[in-house]
């Protein structure tokens, strides 16, 4: 049974851990303005919003402001995206 809660303790640290690297990322992004970004960059930045989604969504059913915010400012980049002719297809919902 000690092996057991070790093992719950060390998943339950990993997704601490997680989740604020997580948000660290948003907030690094959050002040950036997606027009002063190279293609390279915003492309980036917009795969790890869809990454910081997924992880905020479905660990914490309770941060709908977090997951809303996060959907705004994946929007802010994919207007920009689109303005410089680069396709995007993966939407993401508010809650």
């Amino acid at each position: 049974m000690a092996c057991c809660g070790k093992k719950r303790r060390a998943a339950a640290a990993r997704k601490q851990m997680t989740e604020q690297y997580h948000l660290t990322k948003y907030r690094k992004i959050k002040g950036k303005d997606p027009a002063l970004l190279n293609d390279r960059i915003l492309i980036d930045y917009h795969k790890t919003l869809h990454i910081i989604y997924a992880g905020s969504a479905a660990s914490k059913p309770n941060s709908k402001s977090l997951v809303n915010s996060i959907v705004d400012l994946h929007t802010k980049f994919v207007n920009e995206m689109l303005k410089r002719g680069i396709k995007h297809n993966t939407p993401l919902k508010k809650i």
